[in-house]
């Protein structure tokens, strides 16, 4: 896809993915004319940067000043 379309997928800007490409966090390929094309994997990436799984909740013990005396 290109970057129009993989900046409206992600949520971010055209400016913010050149950047990426820029400090080599992101590796973009491109086309024939020089146009940058995004795959599935680059927005999986990119998406694993800007949007990490949520931690497991954790389900500790009460605390025993929070009981009812």
């Amino acid at each position: 896809m290109r970057i129009t379309a993989a900046a409206r997928a992600l949520g971010i800007s055209i400016s913010t993915l050149k950047r990426l490409e820029r400090q080599g966090v992101i590796q973009v390929q491109r086309d024939w004319n020089g146009d940058r094309r995004y795959t599935d994997s680059d927005i999986a990436a990119i998406r694993a940067i800007y949007y990490p799984p949520a931690p497991a909740p954790t389900t500790a013990a009460p605390d025993t000043a929070d009981r009812p005396a």
